[in-house]
């Protein structure tokens, strides 16, 4: 739900606005995903497989969310004061008052997303992060009249949607656990598991939230625009595997005696939805991309099928890495998502300059198909 209210999102925007405000705002809105990623340590992944067995449950959410806190507010400050140097197109974020939006959102992504990712998860209420991604759909209503802001508008309406899942996501604690100040110092007792599981983190989503700034830089704000519309229905068509390993990481963690058993299920269910999606999407491509405007539709249309063919092996990666993740095996787990991570980068850059557009799309199979004969090997010896 929340990726499809954000395809919509990037739908209106880009009918909108001009594609050089929604290539300079998606870059962004990417690195304040970034930076919410680097704040989270790996605790919204570790909440879930250590809180179930925790006797202190409020005073690890509270630590947690305090720390993430913390780190999300020193990092977007840093981000925002070397953005000559990180992010030279990213320059708008200097002003003061978009210095403290940009800072704000971040804050409120980051522990919004902990809550909703992590604590919500552990306690197998994850209806309540349904609720927390609906309640981000006002900032459609708000797009609209900020146009005349340009990226600007586009960026304070994304962050508005943030605002409110966070204020709800509040609320929803509150029905869990009855809230007093109190910290604990259980935190240290898997810092070991949540740096691994953050290192995995940092690498699994870099693909998403650098790519778009890369593109920026090499191609320009229009392709940026272009690229950004095709990956977001890639990852749109992930979010089937994501949340699928998500819960199998939440019951292998309550019973790790039907693991296997576990895993096989989610693949049979990821991969049944997974193609009846792919397939819809890779016949209608083309009108869904007309709904961004001509230019979406002649210039996204060959790398997103590509793209879409590349989420098949990246799908079995992470399901097997959730696995890993249960039985805290995090070196393989680090492995999987820094090999995805790595070749997609690199060799899109490389390819890019070669190809276009279109050369990170192979790279991103490349990188899927070379981790999935990995992981293949090690399950057949």
């Amino acid at each position: 739900m929340g990726a499809g209210t954000g395809f919509i999102f990037w739908v209106l925007a880009a009918k909108i606005y001009p594609a050089e405000a929604v290539g300079l705002s998606s870059a962004m809105v990417s690195a304040m995903r970034l930076i919410c990623l680097l704040s989270m340590l790996g605790l919204n992944i570790a909440i879930i497989r250590f809180l179930p067995e925790s006797n202190d449950k409020l005073g690890l959410i509270n630590s947690s969310m305090l720390i993430v806190c913390v780190a999300s507010i020193l990092l977007s400050t840093i981000f925002v004061l070397s953005i000559d140097f990180v992010a030279p197109s990213l320059k708008i974020l200097k002003g003061g008052t978009i210095f403290l939006l940009f800072v704000s959102f971040t804050v409120m992504l980051s522990v919004g997303s902990l809550m909703g990712q992590g604590v919500f998860v552990a306690f197998r209420k994850a209806e309540y992060t349904f609720i927390q991604s609906v309640s981000s759909l006002p900032r459609l209503f708000i797009l609209p009249f900020l146009i005349s802001l340009g990226a600007l508008g586009v960026f304070i309406s994304f962050g508005s949607g943030i605002v409110i899942a966070f204020i709800l996501g509040l609320i929803l604690l509150l029905k869990l656990v009855p809230y007093r100040f109190k910290l604990s110092g259980a935190v240290k007792n898997f810092i070991g598991y949540s740096f691994g599981v953050y290192v995995a983190g940092i690498f699994e989503m870099l693909p998403r939230l650098l790519l778009p700034i890369i593109v920026l830089n090499v191609l320009g704000a229009k392709m940026t625009a272009y690229f950004f519309i095709a990956w977001s229905i890639m990852f749109f068509t992930t979010m089937i595997a994501r949340s699928t390993s998500r819960s199998l990481l939440a019951e292998g963690s309550y019973d790790q005696m039907k693991l296997r058993e576990k895993a096989i299920k989610s693949l049979k269910f990821v991969f049944l939805l997974l193609f009846l999606v792919l397939a819809t999407i890779y016949i209608f491509g083309r009108p869904i991309l007309s709904f961004f405007g001509k230019g979406y539709a002649e210039n996204a249309l060959d790398v997103l099928r590509i793209l879409l063919i590349g989420s098949i092996p990246y799908s079995f990666n992470i399901i097997y890495a959730s696995a890993m993740m249960v039985v805290k095996n995090l070196k393989r787990v680090v492995a999987i998502y820094g090999g995805i991570a790595m070749i997609t980068i690199l060799a899109g850059y490389l390819l890019m300059l070669e190809f276009g557009l279109i050369g990170v799309g192979y790279a991103w199979i490349l990188a899927n198909v070379l981790v999935f004969f990995s992981i293949a090997l090690k399950i057949l010896k």
